[in-house]
């Protein structure tokens, strides 16, 4: 309680903002004990359902200030600066598993879309793709390359037809809730009965963290509440309706940090380079090359070794079909 204590006069010296208790938001068990510091912020382990997340939180009105201020222009830039080849066939390879599920293409929501690049592509594959997000600023996101079919605003505020969809999307998105499964039931209203959900989150079952050498970057607190692993994301899916027909990780193993150094994406270097590149050019072009041979000879290892048995990459991505719950 000393270390809690602390932390809170703390985050309220520096945001004004009071911290608050919450209850496991998988369980809602009250029972969760220390499990690590990250960021300031202290994180719990679930006595009951073993789900870890930040305890103590920000207020929700903290939280709905901190993704409301924040500068449109900054944001476009940064996303285009970042819209990799790489993940751009990310969002291809996500939308390739799906049409596999699904036998084509349909109706698809991204939920949580920021910039829309991930519905973006699927429009261009054919599926009639809207995408929900927050953000005011992803309006003029995608107004400025005549995206079509962004909505702003919650999900729950949305005028979709009940069971309109086929597909649901939801890239880097859960880590961030204070309340995942009330989410969920937003999302089964407007996904068809029988149709199919890809959660994708960071796997707090990696290698780095596993070990004791993971340094959180990208992955902190206010931010991200949630911290998802193999167990506790298949819990969340099969107790809320759903059966899970997939469950993989991948994105890398931060090789870097199990050496001890600090973890290099394309990302971290344009959010954290003091020389970025100019307004409009990707920081790809900037910060990355194409991989070594023998990073590419050992991938097919990795994958079923790492990604697929031992579930230790950095990504934690999930496929589920509605309405199937607790069968698998």
């Amino acid at each position: 309680m000393i270390q809690e204590e602390k932390v809170m006069q703390v985050v309220r010296a520096e945001t004004g903002s009071e911290l608050v208790r919450v209850v496991c938001p998988l369980c809602h068990s009250q029972r969760s004990a220390y499990e690590r510091t990250v960021n300031g912020y202290l994180l719990e382990r679930c006595g009951d359902c073993g789900f870890v997340f930040t305890n103590p939180q920000p207020s929700l009105e903290f939280l709905a200030e901190l993704y409301s201020n924040r500068d449109a222009n900054a944001l476009i830039d940064f996303y285009a600066r970042t819209a990799s080849p790489s993940q751009l066939a990310m969002f291809d390879s996500l939308l390739e598993r799906l049409e596999k599920l699904h036998g084509g293409v349909g109706r698809l929501l991204d939920l949580g879309c920021g910039p829309g690049y991930c519905f973006e592509r699927a429009a261009k594959r054919g599926w009639d793709a809207h995408g929900v997000d927050l953000g005011e600023w992803t309006a003029a996101a995608a107004a400025a390359r005549n995206l079509k079919n962004l909505h702003v605003g919650n999900l729950a505020d949305q005028s979709f037809p009940d069971g309109h969809f086929d597909a649901v999307v939801s890239v880097e998105v859960f880590e961030h809730l204070t309340d995942p499964i009330s989410e969920l039931k937003d999302i089964q209203r407007v996904l068809r009965p029988g149709g199919l959900l890809l959660l994708q989150v960071p796997n707090d079952r990696t290698l780095s963290i596993l070990l004791g050498r993971d340094d959180f970057r990208l992955n902190t607190p206010p931010q991200h509440l949630n911290y998802f692993t193999p167990h506790t994301l298949r819990k969340l899916l099969q107790e809320n309706g759903f059966r899970v027909l997939q469950l993989r990780t991948g994105g890398g193993l931060k090789l870097e940090n199990l050496l001890g150094r600090k973890y290099q994406s394309d990302i971290t270097n344009a959010t954290e380079s003091k020389s970025l590149p100019a307004a409009g050019t990707p920081a790809w072009q900037s910060f990355t090359g194409e991989k070594p041979i023998w990073k590419r000879m050992l991938l097919p290892m990795v994958d079923s070794v790492f990604y697929r048995a031992a579930k230790v990459g950095m990504s934690l991505t999930a496929i589920a079909r509605f309405g199937q719950g607790k069968r698998s």
